[in-house]
């Protein structure tokens, strides 16, 4: 049998697609049999802090969903999915609805699958929502330490206002309708795009940052968010305001 890393990455995409669309449909239904089949005998399911998580295990994480669908009437849609087989690796936003609580949430969650079999090993869920005065707001459980994320501040600075900018940076672009570029060099420049932006953040360069929105871009957030201490609940800014 093929391992699923050595499949064309046109196949794998759609069976990584496909596998994620199975769960949903057996959270819908609450079928722990067709969830518990999308993933690895030990597939973990991080949440973010308070939510009783991480689930491990198969089962373990079809049946707790086959509980909220029984209990508050619990359904779901993908309202996005990207999926990368060259990384392995999948992303979904998603609206979770509880009839029987009278709402919704809304998140995004981040797949890793098994290079053997495809099935899902891994799920990261982050939900739309406030730190709710954490000074840390990460997955409980994760080793982010392990997987290589940055556990420091990328600049080396105590908060001061007036923080100097840097005005080397100048901005370019291609006459070339981005939609038109090769895939590989449109993934290039969206992932260079979203650095530089970031570098601008840490840089606190304005030209910078702003060099890499559309006029008329939109930026949006949670419905509260903690602001220097302060809760505010701040309306979608736009422009690069």
């Amino acid at each position: 049998m093929t391992r699923f890393a050595d499949l064309d990455r046109g196949v794998q995409r759609k069976q990584m697609e496909s596998t994620i669309r199975t769960y949903f449909d057996g959270c819908n239904e609450a079928d722990v049999d067709k969830m518990a089949a999308t993933f690895a005998p030990d597939a973990v399911h991080y949440f973010p802090p308070g939510l009783d998580g991480p689930w491990v295990g198969n089962r373990t994480i079809a049946e707790k969903w086959r509980k909220l669908t029984l209990t508050i009437g619990s359904a779901w849609t993908i309202d996005r999915l990207v999926a990368e087989p060259e990384s392995l690796q999948a992303v979904i936003e998603w609206t979770h609805y509880k009839p029987g609580l009278g709402g919704f949430l809304r998140g995004d969650e981040w797949y890793k699958f098994d290079p053997e079999t495809g099935l899902i090993t891994e799920i990261r869920a982050c939900y739309a929502s406030s730190s709710n005065g954490r000074d840390k707001v990460e997955l409980e459980g994760y080793d982010y330490a392990g997987q290589g994320y940055h556990l420091q501040c990328p600049v080396e600075r105590p908060f001061r206002e007036g923080a100097a900018t840097s005005g080397d940076w100048k901005p370019g672009g291609s006459l070339t309708p981005f939609t038109e570029l090769d895939p590989r060099t449109q993934r290039a420049q969206m992932e260079s795009e979203i650095r530089t932006y970031f570098d601008g953040c840490n840089e606190a360069n304005v030209d910078k940052m702003v060099s890499q929105f559309a006029p008329e871009a939109v930026h949006y957030f949670p419905l509260a968010w903690m602001v220097r201490g302060s809760v505010a609940a701040p309306s979608p800014r736009t422009g690069g305001t």
